[in-house]
């Protein structure tokens, strides 16, 4: 089995959140959990928000799925479920972008998914936000708040995430993700 060892990471936070005296947070949740262990800096609540003009569907919206992630295990196990369990509910004709080092270890399935760009590394992300129609978020597990999400909602490109990815937004009915559990639902 995988096991992952919480207290250390944590550990690892706290020592980088410790030599800055000023820390902002965009989790409340985190905020009031991690403060606890520091003895240092003073930390700051500032929640996301999502801008008024929100994304619109024109004809530059030519990526219609859009995940980024590092090769963290969660980032890894939740894209291998996406793959595994919801892609096969997909249209094949749907295009999908997956950026980052996550894609390390998808080797083999640009082989398997003629549909979906595979791309390590990207200078800027700017260009693929402005051009992806949603993100997902498909995280079985993990720690905190997702920045990804945060990121693509600032810049008002809709998410589709499981409930374990959207810890720290608050209220599953109003932190602006929709929410999916289930292979099906998340299709």
């Amino acid at each position: 089995g995988k096991t992952l060892s919480i207290g250390k990471f944590i550990g690892e936070e706290v020592s980088r959140i410790n030599s800055f005296d000023k820390v902002i947070c965009i989790s409340g949740d985190e905020m009031q959990f991690i403060e606890r262990f520091c003895d240092k800096p003073k930390f700051y609540y500032i929640p996301h928000s999502l801008p008024i003009n929100s994304n619109t569907f024109s004809d530059q919206k030519t990526i219609d799925i859009l995940f980024i992630g590092s090769k963290n295990p969660f980032n890894r196990d939740g894209i291998k479920w996406f793959f595994e369990n919801v892609y096969p509910l997909l249209d094949l004709n749907t295009k999908i972008t997956i950026i980052g080092h996550v894609n390390l270890f998808l080797r083999n399935y640009d082989k398997k998914f003629p549909n979906v760009n595979f791309i390590v590394f990207a200078d800027s992300l700017e260009e693929y936000y402005e051009t992806g129609k949603l993100t997902i978020c498909p995280m079985l597990g993990g720690t905190g708040q997702k920045i990804k999400i945060i990121e693509s909602l600032s810049l008002g490109v809709p998410v589709v995430a499981t409930s374990k990815a959207v810890t720290g937004l608050g209220s599953l009915n109003s932190n602006g993700c929709e929410t999916a559990d289930t292979a099906s639902d998340f299709a």
